[in-house]
């Protein structure tokens, strides 16, 4: 069974923590837990003494990262398995992802969108290097961090 990274508790079957309220995303899941309605951790935020991590699948220690520069929270990220969000981060990069797209408006979603389509088939890879040749800096936010993690 999967260890909790930031309390050491024992993880549930969905990767989530009852006791400090985080929860694990294997690669590629963050991105789609953000996007999605479905909540995986709880919204409850605690605050945590800050610390580096040890990833719950390898052990090794993960590198914190700033989530898209300029959102404010600090994702936990195992390069070779996924990432940590502390309680209460996933709701706050989902407001953060919200009130971004409302700024760049409906055109940079529609040319998101064509990225997306135009991306399909060729992989994480090939669909993060699209993003970083688009206008919309969000997604060129996205593919920097996406991309990092395999550095």
């Amino acid at each position: 069974m999967k260890k909790c990274p930031r309390c050491e508790g024992d993880l549930l079957a969905d990767d989530r923590c009852a006791r400090c309220h985080g929860a694990w995303y294997d690669l590629g899941e963050l991105e789609q837990a953000i996007t999605s309605s479905t909540p995986k951790g709880t919204g409850v935020q605690a605050t945590m003494p800050v610390r580096y991590l040890r990833c719950p699948v390898c052990e090794t220690l993960m590198t914190p990262r700033v989530w898209e520069r300029r959102s404010g929270v600090v994702v936990d990220v195992c390069q070779a398995h996924g990432a940590w969000l502390d309680g209460g981060e996933l709701d706050r990069l989902r407001e953060w992802t919200a009130s971004a797209r409302r700024a760049r408006g409906p055109s940079a979603d529609a040319e998101e969108q064509r990225l997306e389509r135009a991306a399909s088939g060729f992989g994480a890879d090939a669909s993060a290097r699209a993003y970083v040749a688009s206008d919309s800096s969000i997604a060129s936010d996205l593919a920097d961090f996406i991309l990092g993690i395999f550095r």
